[in-house]
């Protein structure tokens, strides 16, 4: 119960710093595809670039959501001692 309140403390505090990490992650990964499809492109197309990556992405606020979901999925399976490791389906 107490390590729970920890836990839940921690998260509280570090919140704001794991929506920063995760901002700049996405951040980089939008910049690196459409820095490939400004290459392959022509010049000034970098709107199109933009566009091309986020289709390859996919929705950054999605991802966010569900990367959160996994990993209170996973602080729950370890808080009730449960493998942290287990198959998503299972």
């Amino acid at each position: 119960m107490l390590s729970e309140f920890w836990l839940r403390l921690r998260a509280f505090i570090f919140r704001r710093k794991f929506d920063r990490d995760l901002e700049d992650e996405i951040a980089f990964h939008l910049a690196m595809q459409q820095s490939k499809h400004n290459s392959a492109g022509p010049a000034g197309a970098n709107k199109l670039a933009r566009e091309a990556a986020l289709q390859q992405f996919g929705n950054p606020t999605l991802a966010r959501e569900n990367l959160r979901e996994m990993l209170v999925r996973v602080a729950r399976n370890a808080m009730a001692g449960h493998s942290v490791w287990c198959p998503a389906a299972a």
